[in-house]
């Protein structure tokens, strides 16, 4: 009876060892399906990786090659472009050789006859008269601008990824319009008695205009007596309308010392255009000497109120091609108030580099220096048409020498 109680919990034992080890053999067979399954997925991963491997290099592999050829194209294209500038330049070098052996011969061939003294007085001044004139268009050649190119790059966001700048190059070619500058800029402002926007004050309509660029170089840097720089070469004006009154010299010939208070102020030396709209004066100061204006001054061209300016606009350039606005006035009743009298405006400095800034690439040390300044009509003058009248002009500023840059 003992030993039938004794073997019940040995075989209650035995049945849970035997549940036991029924259960731990389903849980390793399940683990064992989730490690296949497992390594299924891994299988299928690198599968997949692999796929995504070699599409991958494919792709970059074309990627490359498209960029390499486009670069290769590019390169191409500037190469072509700085060849064919760099052949038009000399195109335009050659053109001013010749135009050189060209005066020097004609002036070779003038030189004998003036030696000739069989001539009479009459033509022996004609001939001077010639020959003066072939001198001074020989001073005053168009020698073309040299450039150079800097490669610029930039990231790889656009397909045009290499570039060339265009910038002015240093030249060793002389120039007549060179004035001889001691610094890089010389300083030539409106004196600071004078009232910003306001009439010059002066007792006489025969009184110059305060001293400035023009002035400076008429009398070469103060070291010779005055000569009008027109006459002398030394700058150019031109003007797109008729002149009908006096010579455009007189514009410049506003600062000559001899002008005294002695002088009869009813038939002083000035200029008038006739009537268009939109009339302008240009000055060229060359492409050795440019100017960086922070004020000018006008005098009118008339003992009365006549046709006095009253509506102008004062522009810069240094290609002729973009104009910067420096100035403009609308409606402005100063000139002619008085016979011959003046006017002085200032210039806003940072009005005009924010619009340099946006037409041309800077350039160290120039600024909102121009080698044109010009001069135009905005609207109808004091008879309400379109003369453009003027007795004198200066500039006040800087005196740029480009060639020390």
């Amino acid at each position: 009876m003992q030993q039938d109680c004794a073997s019940v919990p040995d075989e209650r034992a035995w049945q849970e060892i035997k549940q036991h080890a029924v259960e731990t053999t389903e849980r390793v067979e399940k683990r064992q399906d989730d490690l296949r399954e497992l390594h299924a997925a891994v299988q299928d991963h690198l599968a997949l990786l692999k796929v995504w491997e070699s599409d991958t290099t494919r792709r970059l592999h074309a990627e490359t090659e498209r960029f390499v050829q486009q670069l290769q194209q590019r390169e191409e294209e500037l190469v072509q472009m700085v060849r064919e500038d760099c052949a038009l330049q000399r195109s335009q070098l050659g053109e001013l050789l010749e135009s050189l052996d060209s005066s020097e011969k004609q002036l070779a061939a003038e030189k004998p006859q003036l030696e000739d003294r069989e001539w009479d007085v009459v033509g022996r001044a004609a001939a001077q008269r010639k020959l003066a004139g072939l001198l001074k268009q020989c001073d005053f050649f168009a020698v073309p601008d040299l450039h150079r190119y800097a490669v610029a790059t930039s990231p790889v966001v656009a397909e045009r990824h290499l570039t060339c700048v265009r910038e002015l190059a240093p030249s060793l070619l002389p120039s007549a319009l060179t004035i001889p500058i001691a610094d890089n800029t010389v300083y030539l402002p409106l004196a600071s008695s004078e009232k910003v926007g306001a009439p010059v004050e002066q007792r006489h309509a025969s009184m110059m205009l305060p001293r400035g660029i023009l002035y400076y170089i008429a009398t070469a840097g103060h070291t010779k007596s005055f000569c009008n720089p027109v006459e002398s070469n030394a700058v150019r004006v031109q003007c797109d309308a008729p002149v009908v009154l006096g010579q455009l010299s007189s514009l410049c010939d506003a600062g000559r010392p001899t002008r005294s208070t002695a002088a009869v102020p009813q038939h002083m030396p000035s200029l008038r255009t006739a009537s268009q709209e939109n009339a302008r004066i240009e000055l060229d100061f060359g492409d050795r000497r440019w100017v960086e204006c922070t004020a000018y001054a006008l005098r009118h061209g008339h003992a009365v109120e006549h046709a006095a300016l009253r509506s102008w606009r004062l522009l810069g350039s240094r290609d002729r091609v973009r104009w910067v606005v420096l100035d403009e006035q609308r409606r402005n009743g100063m000139l002619g108030t008085s016979p011959f009298n003046v006017a002085a405006f200032t210039i806003d400095e940072e009005e005009v580099f924010s619009q340099v800034r946006h037409s041309w690439c800077p350039l160290p040390g120039l600024g909102c220096a121009f080698r044109y300044i010009a001069l135009e009509i905005a609207g109808p003058d004091a008879v309400g048409k379109h003369h453009l009248e003027l007795g004198g002009m200066e500039l006040y500023g800087y005196l740029v020498d480009t060639l020390s840059l």
